[in-house]
């Protein structure tokens, strides 16, 4: 964690996660644990992380599906970058307002998963 941006790797233990259905838990952690760090809160919508964090982890399934297929130098490159999960505010996230844009369809998602990310308001 650093002010502005988060950080995860799509390892095992990420894909494991949502895999049973607790993005929406480990956002609420993620966004606690930076408010209580830096003393204000991350200014990322609950829905655009989860939504960043399932697509590179979706992401980086496909591509390690692919290297079982074709061993190449552009699909390991793919992985590599879509295994390293940067989240930053607007004006550290190149691409923030792509992943604000796809949040608007999470509670659609999360809906049929049964869990529940928590408001950004307090």
């Amino acid at each position: 964690m650093k002010r502005k941006v988060i950080g995860l790797n799509a390892g095992y233990a990420l894909r494991r996660t949502i895999g049973r259905g607790r993005l929406p838990e480990l956002v609420n952690r993620i966004r606690d644990d930076y408010e209580w760090c830096f003393g204000q809160p991350l200014q990322i919508s609950a829905n655009s992380l989860a939504m960043e964090i399932a697509g590179h982890v979706h992401a980086y399934r496909f591509s390690l599906f692919l290297r079982q297929m074709i061993s190449c130098k552009l699909i390991r490159k793919f992985s590599y970058h879509v295994c390293k999960i940067d989240c930053g505010e607007k004006g550290f996230d190149w691409n923030r307002e792509i992943w604000d844009m796809t949040g608007l369809f999470a509670p659609l998602f999360f809906r049929a998963k049964k869990s529940k990310l928590r408001s950004d308001k307090k």
